[in-house]
């Protein structure tokens, strides 16, 4: 998945940059609890992304600072030694959106819990995979490692948890960002499922075929060694029907010669 490169370069993060890039997030890591070295691994994702928008004004990039909000949040509530993740999570939403609002990073910081942050991270990641996962899927063979419609039904129980959970609520993701762009995530999922359908139609032909060539083949072998094996039966039936009677005649021509002498 398309996601995944920017979560094993934030796992490796990058050197400390020298124009003190964590100034804006450095009062909300000092409230985590670095026993694991987890605050240390959050700056060197923090570099990173720093890193990656030097240089670069394109006010349409908020990938890396979404990615690195999932990234932290991910990493806060898998580490028991965090503390209060969603407060943590929150004060460093509001420093990732302060520090890269050029970059149109708007990402909606109140509290939550673990299990809507992980629905909303699933909804996040699909929505940047969703163009290569299509153009796989173009190119589909039975050679892979992922359950597509396994994925599926995963992100497709995202949007459901969120439907409801926006219900009736003024929150900044349920009032801003699911509403502008579930009908959006939902067609991609309809566009996937389609995509996937004809995949395994193409490949269920593609098998019946090669099934059907590997028969042809079979018999046409099969067809080939009976020939063989007839033709020898023919031989060998001429030899003994001509061959061995002229042979007889030979030897009895011969013995009655010498009678004659």
């Amino acid at each position: 998945m398309a996601h995944k490169e920017f979560y094993d370069k934030f796992d490796v993060g990058a050197e400390k940059c020298k124009d003190n890039c964590t100034e804006k997030v450095d009062t909300a890591l000092v409230s985590i609890n670095d026993t694991d070295g987890l605050r240390n691994k959050i700056e060197a994702a923090w570099y990173y992304v720093s890193y990656m928008y030097k240089g670069k004004d394109n006010s349409s990039n908020d990938a890396p600072c979404h990615f690195l909000y999932y990234w932290i949040g991910h990493e806060l509530f898998e580490s028991p030694a965090s503390g209060n993740s969603n407060v943590s999570l929150q004060a460093i939403c509001s420093a990732i959106n302060d520090t890269y609002q050029n970059h149109k990073c708007e990402i909606a910081c109140a509290p939550i819990d673990k299990e809507e942050f992980d629905e909303r991270k699933i909804i996040n990641d699909f929505s940047y995979d969703f163009s290569n996962i299509k153009e796989y899927l173009q190119h589909y063979n039975n050679n892979h490692n992922t359950d597509f419609n396994t994925y599926i039904d995963k992100v497709q129980a995202a949007t459901k948890f969120m439907d409801a959970k926006c219900g009736g609520t003024e929150g900044g993701y349920c009032k801003q960002f699911w509403p502008n762009h579930k009908d959006d995530i939902q067609k991609k999922l309809q566009d996937l499922k389609t995509e996937l359908t004809t995949a395994q139609e193409r490949i269920a032909e593609a098998t019946k075929a090669a099934q059907t060539a590997a028969s042809l083949a079979k018999d046409e072998a099969v067809r080939s060694a009976t020939t063989t094996s007839s033709l020898s039966s023919i031989f060998g039936t001429l030899v003994t029907t001509t061959l061995v009677p002229f042979l007889l005649y030979k030897v009895s021509n011969k013995k009655f010669q010498n009678l004659k002498k």
